[in-house]
């Protein structure tokens, strides 16, 4: 793989999954990106300096996201239904801090709300629930689901 220089204004280091990313300003794209460290191949520090942006916030970067994606798009209202295995787990370990249970089906699932960026991340996390859990909504987020699973079937077949 090419490497390409980045002059970036580092803000946070970050772990997730047991990978650790740099958070910072990228001056050619002037928006903060996210850096896998593993896929930094050199650094170079310069004598100029850079001033923090007083307005950036890790707790409010991240507020909507699952791990380490960050989408220049509003969050939304995400609905999921789940057995009650599923159900129990969620309770102890919610997926995300605005996890909110909503109610109880008349066949015994539960349904959970949040409000999210639909990043990547949240998809694995969804998919990695198999059949215990189904996107209720958005439209969008439900059918991308159902494609990545007719995916997954025709690698089977």
């Amino acid at each position: 793989m090419k490497a390409f220089p980045r002059r970036v204004h580092p803000y946070l280091l970050k772990e997730y999954r047991n990978r650790w990313y740099l958070i910072g300003k990228s001056e050619l794209k002037n928006k903060i990106i996210t850096f896998g460290l593993d896929r930094i191949s050199e650094i170079i520090t310069i004598e100029q300096t850079f001033t923090i942006d007083n307005n950036f916030s890790p707790d409010n970067f991240f507020k909507h996201s699952i791990g380490i994606t960050v989408y220049d798009q509003l969050p939304q209202k995400i609905v999921i239904e789940t057995h009650s295995v599923l159900a129990k787990y969620l309770e102890s370990q919610p997926l995300h801090h605005s996890q909110v249970f909503e109610k109880l089906t008349p066949k015994g699932n539960h349904v959970f709300s949040y409000f999210l960026l639909s990043t990547y991340e949240l998809k694995m996390q969804l998919l990695g629930f198999g059949k215990d859990v189904k996107v209720i909504e958005p439209k969008e987020l439900k059918d991308e689901i159902i494609e990545n699973t007719k995916e997954i079937i025709k690698q089977y077949q």
